[in-house]
């Protein structure tokens, strides 16, 4: 993820609609829980969906951005 070189966070599949599936250690998913929402894909593996929608803003992606970063 652009902005995220320290991260351990990984694309777990290809991206082709407005999901994005991601796998990154679990205790970064428990701090993100706190304050997104979120559907687990695969619990086992640690990897998540995140969903946009038509209306989801540069600063929605900004903010989230920034949370991922201050979760690791």
């Amino acid at each position: 993820m652009k902005g995220c070189k320290h991260c351990r966070m990984y694309n777990s599949q290809k991206m082709e609609s407005n999901q994005l599936f991601l796998t990154m250690p679990r205790p970064v998913i428990d701090r993100l829980m706190k304050s997104y929402f979120f559907y687990f894909w695969n619990e086992a593996e640690n990897e998540i969906r995140f969903v946009t929608s038509f209306d989801t803003t540069e600063e929605d992606i900004q903010s989230l951005l920034q949370a991922v970063k201050d979760s690791f």
